[in-house]
């Protein structure tokens, strides 16, 4: 058989809607809450939350903030790690506006690059980067900061700092499929590693 009727073949018996249990077909916001229930809970399992939530025990994440605090026009920045996992420290930057809280909170993760966090707080390491924050309006924390918003900027788990770097260059010298496959040997998945990230900053936010 032609190899790209067997992908296609074996694709479309991957993909068949039969296999989506969970798909949502809701029509109103009672089924939508009852797809809810079922469906939630099960998400958690495959993205690996549970997982991580067995393997952490009594383990309580927390954040520390760096003392020194850089002011701008509207706002103000500085530094805090969240210490996410025993040995697993997730750098971010937090800008607060000025003026009385409470204020809203934007949480920013970045997307597919190193150095993301300090992409959307604006810092730039080359001349490069910083036209491509200016043309793309991509210091999103800045922004939203300066709506009045608690912003927190942090970096996305497998980046830099890697937390399982390809230093033998086995995935072409890319740190995050290292960590992608890594957690999935371990039954556990980059995305819900993530998320889990994000779910204990804004625990502690």
């Amino acid at each position: 058989m032609d190899n790209a009727i067997q992908t296609e073949l074996f694709a479309a018996r991957l993909f068949d809607e039969t296999q989506r249990v969970f798909a949502c077909h809701a029509v109103s916001q009672q089924d939508f809450s009852l797809w809810s229930r079922v469906a939630r809970p099960a998400l958690q399992e495959l993205l690996g939350l549970e997982q991580i939530a067995r393997e952490l025990g009594e383990f309580v994440a927390s954040v520390d903030l760096a003392a020194e605090v850089e002011t701008f026009p509207g706002y103000s920045r500085r530094r805090g790690v969240l210490h996410s996992e025993p040995g697993v420290d997730i750098p971010f930057w937090l800008l607060e506006p000025d003026g009385p809280g409470p204020h809203p909170i934007a949480i920013l993760p970045h997307g597919h690059e190193n150095f993301g966090m300090d992409t959307y707080v604006g810092i730039a390491h080359d001349a490069a980067k910083r036209e491509k924050i200016e043309r793309e309006d991509r210091d999103v924390a800045v922004q939203a900061a300066r709506r009045g918003m608690l912003a927190i900027a942090p970096t996305t788990r497998g980046f830099f700092p890697a937390t399982i770097p390809d230093e033998r260059k086995r995935h072409g010298g890319r740190h995050c499929r290292s960590y992608a496959l890594h957690t999935a040997l371990a039954g556990r998945t980059a995305t819900g590693d993530r998320v889990w990230d994000m779910m204990r900053l804004l625990d502690w936010a």
